[in-house]
């Protein structure tokens, strides 16, 4: 299929078409729109909240984190890194290694992260996966896939609820040039460059509850030897997991 960019927005933003898909809708959204939100209750530093699509609804937060709390999760995720697993195994669907944060779950920039998390959902903390670090390097990638379960994960949504909102927050940036790396959403066709101490944000389900399968996306390997692509996974669910789950808590 031919393809055929074009900027939107932000300079991160891309839009693409990929040929007439019959029956799809065009996906409604807000180009140029941004509220500025302080990043706490009573806090002096604002987080630009921009607003891209409205059905599904997804987010691009403007320095969610600050550079400082970026580099210290680096520091903290860099002895934990493993091989990323899909619903608990190894695939060539999934190549880049993970970063298990369960265990530092006491850590005060965890703790922000989470805070942060919690503050710009609306969701209770406690309903916050453990957080994981992800890291891309050439050739690295995560095929397209959707956060929220399919039927054979019965149990585990009957436990810990399924997952609502996804917080993909970008660690490190892409370098100048640098034409990889991105997440690209494949039925709305969008593609967003990593900014650092950025966040994508994007509900896996409708209002109705139901689960949205427009939220397919897929984790871009980074094109050029050397750069390394790296972000928090914070995965929001419908009900507390604090004490119910293995990665941690």
């Amino acid at each position: 299929l031919r393809e055929k960019r074009q900027r939107w927005g932000m300079q991160h933003w891309a839009r693409w078409e990929l040929g007439r898909h019959l029956g799809r809708e065009k996906t409604p959204r807000v180009p140029h729109r941004f509220d500025k939100v302080p990043e706490e209750v009573g806090g002096e530093r604002m987080v630009t909240v921009q607003h891209v699509s409205f059905s599904p609804r997804i987010r691009y937060l403007h320095h969610l984190l600050s550079p400082e709390e970026c580099e210290h999760i680096i520091k903290l995720s860099k002895p934990l890194f493993s091989r990323s697993p899909v619903r608990g195994s190894v695939t060539r669907v999934r190549t880049s290694t993970t970063a298990m944060l369960g265990g530092s779950r006491d850590d005060y920039v965890v703790k922000k992260v989470r805070d942060r998390i919690a503050r710009f959902s609306g969701y209770p903390v406690e309903n916050i996966e453990p957080l994981q670090v992800v890291r891309y390097e050439q050739g690295q990638k995560y095929e397209g896939h959707h956060d929220f379960f399919d039927v054979c994960d019965l149990e585990d949504k009957t436990l810990n609820g399924r997952r609502q909102v996804t917080f993909l927050i970008y660690l490190v940036g892409m370098p100048p040039g640098e034409e990889g790396g991105g997440t690209r959403f494949p039925e709305l066709k969008i593609e967003v460059a990593p900014q650092q101490g950025s966040a994508v944000v994007f509900n896996d389900c409708m209002d109705n509850g139901h689960e949205d399968g427009r939220t397919l996306h897929a984790g871009q390997p980074p094109a050029n030897p050397g750069t390394i692509k790296m972000a928090i996974n914070g995965w929001i669910r419908s009900h507390s997991v604090y004490g119910k789950m293995s990665s941690g808590f």
